[in-house]
Protein backbone atom coordinates (compact mmCIF):
# COMPACT_ATOMS: atom_id res chain seq x y z
CA UNK A 1 0.00 0.00 0.00
CA UNK A 2 0.94 3.66 -0.27
CA UNK A 3 2.42 5.39 2.77
CA UNK A 4 -0.09 7.96 4.06
CA UNK A 5 1.60 11.12 2.74
CA UNK A 6 -0.56 14.16 2.20
CA UNK A 7 2.14 16.65 1.24
CA UNK A 8 1.10 16.56 -2.41
CA UNK A 9 -2.16 16.78 -4.35
CA UNK A 10 -1.89 13.14 -5.42
CA UNK A 11 -1.13 12.03 -1.86
CA UNK A 12 -4.05 14.05 -0.48
CA UNK A 13 -6.45 12.59 -3.08
CA UNK A 14 -5.35 9.06 -2.29
CA UNK A 15 -5.63 9.72 1.44
CA UNK A 16 -9.23 10.90 0.96
CA UNK A 17 -10.07 7.80 -1.04
CA UNK A 18 -8.69 5.54 1.66
CA UNK A 19 -10.54 7.46 4.34
CA UNK A 20 -13.77 7.15 2.33
CA UNK A 21 -13.29 3.39 1.96
CA UNK A 22 -12.61 3.03 5.70
CA UNK A 23 -15.71 5.05 6.61
CA UNK A 24 -17.84 2.91 4.28
CA UNK A 25 -16.48 -0.23 5.89
CA UNK A 26 -17.14 1.10 9.41
CA UNK A 27 -20.65 2.13 8.39
CA UNK A 28 -21.35 -1.34 7.03
CA UNK A 29 -20.08 -2.93 10.25
CA UNK A 30 -22.12 -0.54 12.43
CA UNK A 31 -25.24 -0.96 10.29
CA UNK A 32 -24.79 -4.74 10.28
CA UNK A 33 -24.66 -4.81 14.12
CA UNK A 34 -28.34 -3.89 14.36
CA UNK A 35 -29.36 -6.89 12.26
CA UNK A 36 -26.97 -9.18 14.13
CA UNK A 37 -28.35 -8.01 17.46
CA UNK A 38 -31.90 -8.68 16.30
CA UNK A 39 -30.93 -12.14 15.05
CA UNK A 40 -29.16 -12.95 18.33
CA UNK A 41 -32.28 -11.95 20.26
CA UNK A 42 -34.34 -14.14 17.92
CA UNK A 43 -32.15 -17.17 18.67
CA UNK A 44 -32.51 -16.69 22.44
CA UNK A 45 -36.25 -15.93 22.42
CA UNK A 46 -39.16 -18.35 22.57
CA UNK A 47 -42.91 -18.43 22.07
CA UNK A 48 -44.66 -15.27 20.89
CA UNK A 49 -41.50 -13.16 21.27
CA UNK A 50 -39.69 -15.40 18.78
CA UNK A 51 -42.54 -14.98 16.28
CA UNK A 52 -42.56 -11.20 16.78
CA UNK A 53 -38.80 -10.93 16.26
CA UNK A 54 -38.99 -13.10 13.13
CA UNK A 55 -41.71 -10.87 11.67
CA UNK A 56 -39.75 -7.74 12.62
CA UNK A 57 -36.59 -8.97 10.89
CA UNK A 58 -38.44 -9.97 7.71
CA UNK A 59 -40.38 -6.70 7.57
CA UNK A 60 -37.53 -4.30 8.45
CA UNK A 61 -34.69 -5.87 6.49
CA UNK A 62 -36.02 -8.29 3.87
CA UNK A 63 -39.13 -6.54 2.57
CA UNK A 64 -38.15 -2.94 3.36
CA UNK A 65 -34.80 -3.32 1.57
CA UNK A 66 -36.30 -5.24 -1.40
CA UNK A 67 -34.44 -8.47 -0.71
CA UNK A 68 -37.79 -10.18 -1.41
CA UNK A 69 -40.66 -8.78 -3.44
CA UNK A 70 -43.29 -10.39 -1.21
CA UNK A 71 -44.11 -9.78 2.42
CA UNK A 72 -43.77 -12.83 4.67
CA UNK A 73 -45.24 -13.02 8.16
CA UNK A 74 -45.87 -15.78 10.68
CA UNK A 75 -48.81 -16.52 12.92
CA UNK A 76 -48.45 -16.98 16.67
CA UNK A 77 -48.73 -20.76 16.22
CA UNK A 78 -45.85 -21.06 13.72
CA UNK A 79 -43.53 -24.00 14.42
CA UNK A 80 -40.08 -23.01 15.78
CA UNK A 81 -38.30 -24.98 13.03
CA UNK A 82 -40.25 -23.09 10.37
CA UNK A 83 -39.33 -19.79 12.00
CA UNK A 84 -35.64 -20.68 12.18
CA UNK A 85 -35.60 -22.02 8.63
CA UNK A 86 -37.09 -18.85 7.13
CA UNK A 87 -35.20 -16.35 9.30
CA UNK A 88 -31.82 -18.02 8.81
CA UNK A 89 -32.32 -18.36 5.06
CA UNK A 90 -33.39 -14.74 4.57
CA UNK A 91 -30.62 -13.55 6.89
CA UNK A 92 -28.15 -15.29 4.59
CA UNK A 93 -29.78 -13.63 1.56
CA UNK A 94 -29.62 -10.26 3.32
CA UNK A 95 -25.94 -10.48 4.26
CA UNK A 96 -25.02 -11.74 0.78
CA UNK A 97 -26.78 -8.74 -0.74
CA UNK A 98 -24.79 -6.50 1.61
CA UNK A 99 -21.56 -8.26 0.54
CA UNK A 100 -20.91 -9.58 4.05
CA UNK A 101 -19.87 -13.02 2.86
CA UNK A 102 -18.87 -14.55 6.20
CA UNK A 103 -22.24 -13.69 7.78
CA UNK A 104 -24.05 -15.02 4.70
CA UNK A 105 -22.14 -18.31 5.03
CA UNK A 106 -22.94 -18.55 8.75
CA UNK A 107 -26.71 -18.24 8.36
CA UNK A 108 -26.96 -20.30 5.17
CA UNK A 109 -25.22 -23.19 6.98
CA UNK A 110 -27.75 -22.83 9.80
CA UNK A 111 -30.68 -22.83 7.37
CA UNK A 112 -29.59 -25.79 5.24
CA UNK A 113 -30.33 -28.64 7.72
CA UNK A 114 -33.79 -27.12 8.33
CA UNK A 115 -34.51 -27.15 4.58
CA UNK A 116 -33.79 -30.84 4.12
CA UNK A 117 -36.25 -33.74 4.31
CA UNK A 118 -39.19 -31.82 2.88
CA UNK A 119 -41.41 -32.81 -0.03
CA UNK A 120 -40.85 -29.44 -1.69
CA UNK A 121 -37.08 -29.26 -2.21
CA UNK A 122 -37.03 -25.80 -3.80
CA UNK A 123 -35.91 -24.02 -0.62
CA UNK A 124 -33.13 -26.59 -0.12
CA UNK A 125 -32.01 -25.86 -3.68
CA UNK A 126 -32.08 -22.10 -3.01
CA UNK A 127 -30.00 -22.54 0.14
CA UNK A 128 -27.42 -24.72 -1.63
CA UNK A 129 -27.12 -22.19 -4.45
CA UNK A 130 -26.68 -19.35 -1.96
CA UNK A 131 -23.91 -21.26 -0.19
CA UNK A 132 -22.21 -21.97 -3.50
CA UNK A 133 -22.08 -18.35 -4.66
CA UNK A 134 -21.04 -17.26 -1.16
CA UNK A 135 -18.06 -19.63 -1.25
CA UNK A 136 -17.14 -18.25 -4.68
CA UNK A 137 -16.92 -14.80 -3.05
CA UNK A 138 -14.84 -16.33 -0.23
CA UNK A 139 -12.56 -17.93 -2.91
CA UNK A 140 -13.26 -21.39 -1.48
CA UNK A 141 -13.93 -23.03 -4.84
CA UNK A 142 -13.84 -26.59 -3.53
CA UNK A 143 -16.82 -25.98 -1.25
CA UNK A 144 -18.53 -23.87 -3.91
CA UNK A 145 -18.28 -26.84 -6.30
CA UNK A 146 -19.72 -29.30 -3.77
CA UNK A 147 -22.79 -27.18 -3.03
CA UNK A 148 -23.31 -26.22 -6.68
CA UNK A 149 -23.33 -29.88 -7.71
CA UNK A 150 -25.94 -30.80 -5.08
CA UNK A 151 -28.07 -27.80 -6.06
CA UNK A 152 -27.95 -28.69 -9.76
CA UNK A 153 -28.90 -32.32 -9.06
CA UNK A 154 -32.03 -31.20 -7.16
CA UNK A 155 -32.99 -28.69 -9.86
CA UNK A 156 -32.66 -31.26 -12.64
CA UNK A 157 -34.69 -33.70 -10.58
CA UNK A 158 -37.53 -31.24 -9.96
CA UNK A 159 -37.45 -29.93 -13.56
CA UNK A 160 -37.80 -26.22 -12.68
CA UNK A 161 -36.29 -24.51 -15.75
CA UNK A 162 -35.64 -21.23 -13.92
CA UNK A 163 -33.75 -22.92 -11.08
CA UNK A 164 -31.84 -25.15 -13.52
CA UNK A 165 -30.65 -22.05 -15.38
CA UNK A 166 -29.58 -20.51 -12.06
CA UNK A 167 -27.55 -23.54 -10.93
CA UNK A 168 -25.88 -23.87 -14.34
CA UNK A 169 -24.95 -20.19 -14.03
CA UNK A 170 -23.33 -20.94 -10.67
CA UNK A 171 -21.33 -23.76 -12.25
CA UNK A 172 -20.19 -21.37 -14.95
CA UNK A 173 -19.08 -18.90 -12.25
CA UNK A 174 -17.03 -21.61 -10.52
CA UNK A 175 -15.24 -22.55 -13.73
CA UNK A 176 -14.59 -18.87 -14.43
CA UNK A 177 -13.04 -18.54 -10.97
CA UNK A 178 -10.97 -21.65 -11.71
CA UNK A 179 -9.66 -19.89 -14.84
CA UNK A 180 -11.32 -22.38 -17.18
CA UNK A 181 -13.53 -20.12 -19.30
CA UNK A 182 -13.95 -22.69 -22.09
CA UNK A 183 -15.70 -25.04 -19.63
CA UNK A 184 -17.63 -22.10 -18.20
CA UNK A 185 -18.91 -21.34 -21.72
CA UNK A 186 -20.71 -24.71 -21.90
CA UNK A 187 -22.52 -24.13 -18.64
CA UNK A 188 -23.53 -20.54 -19.31
CA UNK A 189 -24.97 -21.49 -22.71
CA UNK A 190 -27.00 -24.25 -21.04
CA UNK A 191 -28.17 -21.73 -18.45
CA UNK A 192 -29.30 -19.31 -21.16
CA UNK A 193 -31.16 -22.14 -22.94
CA UNK A 194 -33.12 -22.99 -19.79
CA UNK A 195 -33.79 -19.31 -19.07
CA UNK A 196 -35.65 -19.06 -22.38
CA UNK A 197 -37.81 -22.00 -21.31
CA UNK A 198 -38.53 -20.32 -17.98
CA UNK A 199 -39.18 -16.95 -19.70
CA UNK A 200 -37.59 -15.04 -16.82
CA UNK A 201 -36.16 -11.73 -18.08
CA UNK A 202 -34.39 -10.87 -14.82
CA UNK A 203 -32.62 -14.23 -14.85
CA UNK A 204 -31.72 -13.79 -18.53
CA UNK A 205 -30.10 -10.42 -17.83
CA UNK A 206 -27.92 -12.02 -15.13
CA UNK A 207 -26.95 -14.86 -17.49
CA UNK A 208 -26.11 -12.49 -20.33
CA UNK A 209 -23.89 -10.59 -17.91
CA UNK A 210 -22.06 -13.82 -17.00
CA UNK A 211 -21.78 -14.74 -20.68
CA UNK A 212 -20.17 -11.36 -21.30
CA UNK A 213 -17.51 -12.13 -18.67
CA UNK A 214 -16.96 -15.62 -20.07
CA UNK A 215 -16.35 -14.39 -23.60
CA UNK A 216 -14.18 -11.55 -22.29
CA UNK A 217 -11.95 -14.22 -20.71
CA UNK A 218 -11.97 -16.12 -24.00
CA UNK A 219 -10.82 -12.91 -25.79
CA UNK A 220 -13.96 -12.91 -27.92
CA UNK A 221 -14.72 -9.28 -27.18
CA UNK A 222 -17.43 -8.88 -29.84
CA UNK A 223 -19.57 -11.55 -28.21
CA UNK A 224 -18.71 -10.17 -24.79
CA UNK A 225 -19.93 -6.72 -25.78
CA UNK A 226 -23.13 -8.01 -27.41
CA UNK A 227 -24.10 -10.06 -24.37
CA UNK A 228 -23.41 -7.13 -22.03
CA UNK A 229 -25.43 -4.79 -24.27
CA UNK A 230 -28.37 -7.21 -24.38
CA UNK A 231 -28.25 -7.49 -20.58
CA UNK A 232 -28.19 -3.69 -20.32
CA UNK A 233 -31.26 -3.36 -22.55
CA UNK A 234 -33.19 -5.84 -20.40
CA UNK A 235 -32.24 -4.04 -17.17
CA UNK A 236 -33.37 -0.73 -18.64
CA UNK A 237 -36.66 -2.26 -19.76
CA UNK A 238 -37.22 -3.66 -16.26
CA UNK A 239 -36.37 -0.30 -14.70
CA UNK A 240 -33.45 -1.66 -12.66
CA UNK A 241 -31.05 1.27 -12.82
CA UNK A 242 -28.44 -0.11 -10.38
CA UNK A 243 -28.20 -3.34 -12.38
CA UNK A 244 -27.97 -1.38 -15.63
CA UNK A 245 -24.81 0.32 -14.30
CA UNK A 246 -23.24 -3.13 -13.79
CA UNK A 247 -24.02 -4.07 -17.41
CA UNK A 248 -22.48 -0.81 -18.63
CA UNK A 249 -19.34 -1.67 -16.68
CA UNK A 250 -19.25 -5.03 -18.45
CA UNK A 251 -19.69 -3.26 -21.79
CA UNK A 252 -16.72 -1.08 -20.89
CA UNK A 253 -14.64 -4.17 -20.14
CA UNK A 254 -15.37 -5.56 -23.61
CA UNK A 255 -14.67 -2.18 -25.22
CA UNK A 256 -11.22 -2.17 -23.61
CA UNK A 257 -10.57 -5.53 -25.23
CA UNK A 258 -11.71 -4.07 -28.56
CA UNK A 259 -9.26 -1.15 -28.09
CA UNK A 260 -12.17 1.31 -28.06
CA UNK A 261 -10.72 3.13 -25.09
CA UNK A 262 -12.57 6.44 -25.43
CA UNK A 263 -15.97 4.73 -25.33
CA UNK A 264 -14.89 2.55 -22.42
CA UNK A 265 -13.56 5.54 -20.45
CA UNK A 266 -16.83 7.42 -20.98
CA UNK A 267 -18.86 4.51 -19.61
CA UNK A 268 -16.55 3.95 -16.64
CA UNK A 269 -16.61 7.61 -15.63
CA UNK A 270 -20.40 7.31 -15.64
CA UNK A 271 -20.70 4.12 -13.59
CA UNK A 272 -17.94 4.65 -11.00
CA UNK A 273 -19.74 7.58 -9.27
CA UNK A 274 -22.97 5.57 -9.45
CA UNK A 275 -21.33 2.62 -7.69
CA UNK A 276 -19.98 4.94 -5.02
CA UNK A 277 -23.50 6.30 -4.45
CA UNK A 278 -25.33 2.98 -4.32
CA UNK A 279 -22.66 1.19 -2.27
CA UNK A 280 -21.83 -1.53 -4.82
CA UNK A 281 -18.25 -1.88 -3.68
CA UNK A 282 -17.44 -4.99 -5.69
CA UNK A 283 -18.44 -3.42 -9.01
CA UNK A 284 -16.73 -0.17 -7.99
CA UNK A 285 -13.44 -1.99 -7.44
CA UNK A 286 -13.64 -3.85 -10.75
CA UNK A 287 -14.48 -0.64 -12.62
CA UNK A 288 -11.60 1.21 -10.95
CA UNK A 289 -9.25 -1.54 -12.12
CA UNK A 290 -10.56 -1.16 -15.69
CA UNK A 291 -10.21 2.63 -15.67
CA UNK A 292 -6.70 2.20 -14.29
CA UNK A 293 -5.91 -0.03 -17.28
CA UNK A 294 -7.05 2.68 -19.69
CA UNK A 295 -4.95 5.33 -17.98
CA UNK A 296 -1.97 2.98 -18.16
CA UNK A 297 -2.46 2.59 -21.92
CA UNK A 298 -2.50 6.41 -22.18
CA UNK A 299 0.70 6.64 -20.05
CA UNK A 300 -1.15 8.58 -17.34
CA UNK A 301 0.47 6.59 -14.56
CA UNK A 302 -0.52 8.87 -11.67
CA UNK A 303 -4.23 8.64 -12.55
CA UNK A 304 -3.91 4.91 -13.09
CA UNK A 305 -2.29 4.47 -9.66
CA UNK A 306 -5.13 6.36 -7.93
CA UNK A 307 -7.80 4.07 -9.35
CA UNK A 308 -5.81 0.88 -8.81
CA UNK A 309 -5.22 1.90 -5.20
CA UNK A 310 -8.93 2.60 -4.60
CA UNK A 311 -9.75 -0.83 -6.03
CA UNK A 312 -7.04 -2.46 -3.89
CA UNK A 313 -8.55 -1.12 -0.63
CA UNK A 314 -11.94 -2.57 -1.58
CA UNK A 315 -10.62 -6.01 -2.48
CA UNK A 316 -8.48 -6.25 0.65
CA UNK A 317 -11.57 -5.54 2.78
CA UNK A 318 -13.63 -8.09 0.82
CA UNK A 319 -10.78 -10.63 0.79
CA UNK A 320 -11.18 -10.95 -2.98
CA UNK A 321 -7.81 -12.45 -3.85
CA UNK A 322 -8.23 -12.59 -7.61
CA UNK A 323 -9.19 -8.94 -8.07
CA UNK A 324 -6.64 -7.87 -5.45
CA UNK A 325 -3.95 -9.52 -7.59
CA UNK A 326 -5.14 -7.50 -10.62
CA UNK A 327 -5.02 -4.25 -8.61
CA UNK A 328 -1.49 -4.99 -7.42
CA UNK A 329 -0.35 -5.86 -10.94
CA UNK A 330 -1.76 -2.53 -12.12
CA UNK A 331 0.01 -0.69 -9.31
CA UNK A 332 3.27 -2.41 -10.24
CA UNK A 333 2.99 -1.14 -13.83
CA UNK A 334 1.92 2.34 -12.72
CA UNK A 335 4.68 2.76 -10.11
CA UNK A 336 7.68 0.91 -11.51
CA UNK A 337 9.24 4.13 -12.84
CA UNK A 338 8.25 6.59 -10.09
CA UNK A 339 8.56 4.25 -7.08
CA UNK A 340 10.28 1.00 -8.10
CA UNK A 341 10.64 -0.33 -4.52
CA UNK A 342 6.90 -0.07 -3.81
CA UNK A 343 6.16 -1.43 -7.30
CA UNK A 344 8.23 -4.54 -6.56
CA UNK A 345 6.35 -5.12 -3.30
CA UNK A 346 3.07 -5.08 -5.21
CA UNK A 347 4.48 -7.49 -7.79
CA UNK A 348 5.72 -9.91 -5.11
CA UNK A 349 2.32 -9.86 -3.40
CA UNK A 350 0.59 -10.32 -6.77
CA UNK A 351 2.61 -13.44 -7.54
CA UNK A 352 1.99 -14.84 -4.05
CA UNK A 353 -1.76 -14.31 -4.50
CA UNK A 354 -1.75 -16.13 -7.83
CA UNK A 355 -0.03 -19.13 -6.27
CA UNK A 356 -2.50 -19.10 -3.37
CA UNK A 357 -5.52 -18.93 -5.68
CA UNK A 358 -4.15 -21.69 -7.87
CA UNK A 359 -3.53 -23.97 -4.89
CA UNK A 360 -7.08 -23.52 -3.61
CA UNK A 361 -8.64 -24.26 -6.99
CA UNK A 362 -6.65 -26.78 -8.94
CA UNK A 363 -7.01 -30.50 -8.37
CA UNK A 364 -9.70 -30.31 -5.68
CA UNK A 365 -12.28 -28.55 -7.84
CA UNK A 366 -11.96 -30.48 -11.07
CA UNK A 367 -11.42 -33.88 -9.45
CA UNK A 368 -14.65 -33.36 -7.49
CA UNK A 369 -16.65 -32.54 -10.60
CA UNK A 370 -15.06 -35.02 -12.95
CA UNK A 371 -15.60 -37.87 -10.49
CA UNK A 372 -19.21 -37.15 -9.58
CA UNK A 373 -20.93 -34.68 -11.89
CA UNK A 374 -23.28 -36.45 -14.30
CA UNK A 375 -22.60 -34.52 -17.46
CA UNK A 376 -21.82 -36.50 -20.62
CA UNK A 377 -20.18 -33.64 -22.46
CA UNK A 378 -17.83 -32.93 -19.54
CA UNK A 379 -16.87 -36.62 -19.35
CA UNK A 380 -16.24 -36.61 -23.10
CA UNK A 381 -13.93 -33.61 -22.79
CA UNK A 382 -11.86 -35.40 -20.16
CA UNK A 383 -11.67 -38.53 -22.33
CA UNK A 384 -10.53 -36.40 -25.26
CA UNK A 385 -7.57 -35.09 -23.20
CA UNK A 386 -6.50 -38.60 -22.24
CA UNK A 387 -7.21 -40.48 -25.45
CA UNK A 388 -4.45 -41.31 -27.93
CA UNK A 389 -6.75 -42.30 -30.78
CA UNK A 390 -8.21 -39.13 -32.25
CA UNK A 391 -10.39 -40.97 -34.73
CA UNK A 392 -12.26 -42.87 -32.02
CA UNK A 393 -12.85 -39.68 -30.08
CA UNK A 394 -14.30 -37.89 -33.11
CA UNK A 395 -16.70 -40.79 -33.64
CA UNK A 396 -17.70 -40.69 -29.97
CA UNK A 397 -18.33 -36.94 -30.13
CA UNK A 398 -20.50 -37.40 -33.22
CA UNK A 399 -22.56 -40.16 -31.57
CA UNK A 400 -23.09 -38.13 -28.40
CA UNK A 401 -24.13 -35.10 -30.45
CA UNK A 402 -26.72 -37.15 -32.38
CA UNK A 403 -28.09 -38.62 -29.16
CA UNK A 404 -28.23 -35.18 -27.54
CA UNK A 405 -30.01 -33.74 -30.59
CA UNK A 406 -32.66 -36.45 -30.64
CA UNK A 407 -33.03 -36.21 -26.84
CA UNK A 408 -33.53 -32.45 -27.07
CA UNK A 409 -36.24 -32.80 -29.72
CA UNK A 410 -37.94 -35.57 -27.75
CA UNK A 411 -37.96 -33.60 -24.47
CA UNK A 412 -39.21 -30.48 -26.21
CA UNK A 413 -42.07 -32.42 -27.81
CA UNK A 414 -43.02 -34.13 -24.55
CA UNK A 415 -43.07 -30.82 -22.67
CA UNK A 416 -45.20 -29.18 -25.34
CA UNK A 417 -47.73 -31.99 -25.13
CA UNK A 418 -47.67 -31.76 -21.35
CA UNK A 419 -48.43 -28.01 -21.45
CA UNK A 420 -51.34 -28.61 -23.81
CA UNK A 421 -52.64 -31.38 -21.57
CA UNK A 422 -52.46 -29.15 -18.47
CA UNK A 423 -54.40 -26.40 -20.28
CA UNK A 424 -57.13 -28.87 -21.16
CA UNK A 425 -57.10 -30.19 -17.63
CA UNK A 426 -57.76 -26.69 -16.27
CA UNK A 427 -60.71 -26.29 -18.63
CA UNK A 428 -62.09 -29.64 -17.46
CA UNK A 429 -61.73 -28.71 -13.78
CA UNK A 430 -63.49 -25.37 -14.35
CA UNK A 431 -66.30 -27.21 -16.13
CA UNK A 432 -66.68 -29.71 -13.27
CA UNK A 433 -66.70 -26.94 -10.65
CA UNK A 434 -69.45 -25.13 -12.56
CA UNK A 435 -71.43 -28.36 -12.92
CA UNK A 436 -71.19 -28.97 -9.16
CA UNK A 437 -72.42 -25.46 -8.43
CA UNK A 438 -75.36 -25.76 -10.86
CA UNK A 439 -76.25 -29.19 -9.51
CA UNK A 440 -76.37 -27.91 -5.95
CA UNK A 441 -78.42 -24.85 -6.88
CA UNK A 442 -80.74 -26.43 -9.49
CA UNK A 443 -80.54 -30.23 -9.32
CA UNK A 444 -83.64 -30.76 -11.48
CA UNK A 445 -82.26 -28.59 -14.28
CA UNK A 446 -78.82 -30.29 -14.54
CA UNK A 447 -79.77 -32.38 -17.55
CA UNK A 448 -81.02 -29.30 -19.45
CA UNK A 449 -77.87 -27.36 -18.53
CA UNK A 450 -75.58 -30.06 -19.87
CA UNK A 451 -77.55 -30.24 -23.09
CA UNK A 452 -77.40 -26.46 -23.45
CA UNK A 453 -73.59 -26.46 -22.78
CA UNK A 454 -72.99 -29.07 -25.44
CA UNK A 455 -74.69 -26.81 -27.99
CA UNK A 456 -73.25 -23.44 -26.97
CA UNK A 457 -69.76 -24.22 -25.52
CA UNK A 458 -66.77 -22.03 -26.40
CA UNK A 459 -64.52 -23.34 -29.23
CA UNK A 460 -61.69 -24.27 -26.82
CA UNK A 461 -64.06 -26.31 -24.67
CA UNK A 462 -65.52 -28.01 -27.77
CA UNK A 463 -62.03 -29.08 -28.77
CA UNK A 464 -61.37 -30.41 -25.28
CA UNK A 465 -64.65 -32.37 -25.16
CA UNK A 466 -63.95 -33.82 -28.58
CA UNK A 467 -60.48 -34.96 -27.51
CA UNK A 468 -61.27 -36.08 -23.94
CA UNK A 469 -64.79 -35.96 -22.52
CA UNK A 470 -66.47 -37.69 -25.45
CA UNK A 471 -64.26 -40.69 -24.75
CA UNK A 472 -65.25 -40.87 -21.08
CA UNK A 473 -68.31 -42.52 -19.70
CA UNK A 474 -70.85 -40.66 -17.60
CA UNK A 475 -69.52 -42.64 -14.64
CA UNK A 476 -66.02 -41.20 -15.12
CA UNK A 477 -67.42 -37.67 -15.36
CA UNK A 478 -69.27 -38.13 -12.06
CA UNK A 479 -66.08 -39.61 -10.57
CA UNK A 480 -64.03 -36.57 -11.57
CA UNK A 481 -66.72 -34.22 -10.36
CA UNK A 482 -66.68 -35.93 -6.97
CA UNK A 483 -62.85 -35.68 -6.83
CA UNK A 484 -63.00 -31.93 -7.59
CA UNK A 485 -65.72 -31.48 -4.99
CA UNK A 486 -63.78 -33.35 -2.28
CA UNK A 487 -60.56 -31.44 -3.01
CA UNK A 488 -62.33 -28.06 -2.87
CA UNK A 489 -63.98 -29.06 0.42
CA UNK A 490 -60.62 -30.25 1.76
CA UNK A 491 -58.86 -26.97 0.96
CA UNK A 492 -60.42 -25.28 4.00
CA UNK A 493 -58.98 -27.86 6.40
CA UNK A 494 -55.85 -28.74 4.33
CA UNK A 495 -57.11 -32.35 3.91
CA UNK A 496 -55.50 -32.91 0.54
CA UNK A 497 -53.63 -36.14 0.98
CA UNK A 498 -54.38 -38.91 -1.52
CA UNK A 499 -55.24 -41.52 1.15
CA UNK A 500 -58.00 -39.35 2.64
CA UNK A 501 -59.61 -38.59 -0.72
CA UNK A 502 -59.47 -42.26 -1.73
CA UNK A 503 -61.14 -43.21 1.57
CA UNK A 504 -63.92 -40.66 1.03
CA UNK A 505 -64.56 -42.26 -2.38
CA UNK A 506 -64.69 -45.70 -0.75
CA UNK A 507 -61.65 -46.81 -2.73
CA UNK A 508 -58.23 -48.12 -1.87
CA UNK A 509 -55.40 -45.68 -2.57
CA UNK A 510 -54.00 -47.84 -5.38
CA UNK A 511 -57.42 -48.16 -7.04
CA UNK A 512 -57.96 -44.41 -6.82
CA UNK A 513 -54.53 -43.68 -8.33
CA UNK A 514 -55.09 -46.13 -11.16
CA UNK A 515 -58.59 -44.92 -11.99
CA UNK A 516 -57.67 -41.23 -11.95
CA UNK A 517 -54.64 -41.83 -14.16
CA UNK A 518 -56.69 -43.90 -16.63
CA UNK A 519 -59.33 -41.14 -16.72
CA UNK A 520 -57.25 -37.97 -17.08
CA UNK A 521 -53.68 -39.22 -17.60
CA UNK A 522 -52.35 -37.54 -14.45
CA UNK A 523 -51.32 -38.63 -10.95
CA UNK A 524 -53.53 -37.59 -8.00
CA UNK A 525 -50.88 -35.18 -6.74
CA UNK A 526 -50.73 -33.33 -10.08
CA UNK A 527 -54.53 -33.28 -10.40
CA UNK A 528 -54.98 -31.94 -6.86
CA UNK A 529 -52.33 -29.28 -7.54
CA UNK A 530 -54.16 -28.28 -10.73
CA UNK A 531 -57.41 -27.83 -8.75
CA UNK A 532 -55.58 -25.70 -6.17
CA UNK A 533 -54.00 -23.54 -8.87
CA UNK A 534 -57.29 -23.20 -10.76
CA UNK A 535 -58.93 -21.89 -7.60
CA UNK A 536 -55.97 -19.62 -6.84
CA UNK A 537 -56.10 -18.04 -10.31
CA UNK A 538 -59.83 -17.51 -9.98
CA UNK A 539 -59.50 -15.83 -6.56
CA UNK A 540 -56.68 -13.58 -7.76
CA UNK A 541 -58.74 -12.54 -10.80
CA UNK A 542 -62.05 -11.96 -9.04
CA UNK A 543 -61.09 -10.65 -5.58
CA UNK A 544 -58.63 -7.78 -5.83
CA UNK A 545 -58.86 -7.09 -2.08
CA UNK A 546 -57.59 -10.54 -1.08
CA UNK A 547 -53.97 -10.71 0.04
CA UNK A 548 -51.60 -13.36 -1.28
CA UNK A 549 -51.55 -14.94 2.20
CA UNK A 550 -55.36 -15.17 2.27
CA UNK A 551 -55.44 -16.75 -1.19
CA UNK A 552 -52.78 -19.24 -0.05
CA UNK A 553 -54.86 -20.29 2.96
CA UNK A 554 -58.01 -20.56 0.85
CA UNK A 555 -56.15 -22.92 -1.48
CA UNK A 556 -54.85 -25.21 1.26
CA UNK A 557 -51.35 -23.79 1.88
CA UNK A 558 -50.03 -23.16 5.41
CA UNK A 559 -47.29 -20.79 4.24
CA UNK A 560 -47.54 -18.05 1.62
CA UNK A 561 -43.96 -18.73 0.49
CA UNK A 562 -44.78 -22.37 -0.38
CA UNK A 563 -47.88 -21.18 -2.24
CA UNK A 564 -45.90 -18.61 -4.24
CA UNK A 565 -43.33 -21.21 -5.31
CA UNK A 566 -46.06 -23.70 -6.33
CA UNK A 567 -47.96 -20.99 -8.24
CA UNK A 568 -44.83 -19.90 -10.12
CA UNK A 569 -44.00 -23.50 -11.08
CA UNK A 570 -47.51 -23.92 -12.49
CA UNK A 571 -48.07 -20.57 -14.24
CA UNK A 572 -44.49 -19.35 -14.74
CA UNK A 573 -45.05 -16.11 -12.77
CA UNK A 574 -45.48 -15.21 -9.09
CA UNK A 575 -49.00 -14.46 -7.76
CA UNK A 576 -48.22 -10.74 -7.59
CA UNK A 577 -47.00 -10.74 -11.21
CA UNK A 578 -50.12 -12.67 -12.22
CA UNK A 579 -52.34 -9.99 -10.68
CA UNK A 580 -50.37 -7.18 -12.36
CA UNK A 581 -50.64 -8.93 -15.76
CA UNK A 582 -54.41 -9.24 -15.37
CA UNK A 583 -54.77 -5.58 -14.38
CA UNK A 584 -52.60 -4.27 -17.23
Amino acid sequence: MYPLKINSLRGFGMYCMRLFALLCFLFAVTNGSAQSDLLNRFERAGGKEKVALANQFLADYIVAENISEQAVSFSATAHPDTLRQQVYYWAAEYFYDKQQWAEAEKYALKALPLCKGRTDRSLESDCLNLLSITYIRLTNYEKAAIYAKRCNEIDLETGDADKISSSYNTLAAIYMSARLPKDAEKYILKAIEYSHKADNLQRRAILYGMASEVYHSLKDEKKSYEYAKNAYEIERMLGRADKAFIREAQMASALIGLKRFDEAKKLLKKVIPAFRRNGNRQSLGISCNHLGEIFLSEHQNDSAARYFDEALQIFILHKDLQNESLSRKGLYNALRESNPNLAMKHLERCNALKDSIYDSETGKLLSEYNAHYDNEQLQLDNERERAANRRNIIIAVFIVAIIALFTWFFIRRVRKKHRQHVEKLMVQIERLVQDNQHEQEHPSEQANIREHQEQHEQPKLQQFETAQLEQQSETNVRFLAEVVKLVNEGLKECRLDVDTIASQLNMSTSTFRRRLYNTVGETPKTYISAIQMQKAAKLLQEYNDMSIADVAKACGFDEATNFSRAFKRFYGVTPSQFVKNKLS
